[in-house]
């Protein structure tokens, strides 16, 4: 069985978390200066986005540490 991974997307086509490289891919590829990282639970994912702020760009959103 493989290790489970979760990505954030914080700055693509749709901010959050998902649970497959192939939801994560489909926001980032092609999208501008995306940013995404992988982390190794959901719970570790939440705790990154909770010390975080999403603010406004001219290409959209992204998350900010705080």
């Amino acid at each position: 069985m493989g290790r489970f991974h979760c990505y954030v997307v914080y700055r693509g086509r749709q901010l959050g978390i998902y649970q497959t490289w192939t939801e994560c891919k489909a926001q980032v590829l092609g999208y501008p200066n995306a940013k995404f990282k992988q982390f190794s639970s959901i719970e570790e994912a939440r705790i990154i986005i909770g010390l975080t702020k999403i603010y406004a760009t001219s290409s959209g959103y992204a998350f900010k540490a705080l």
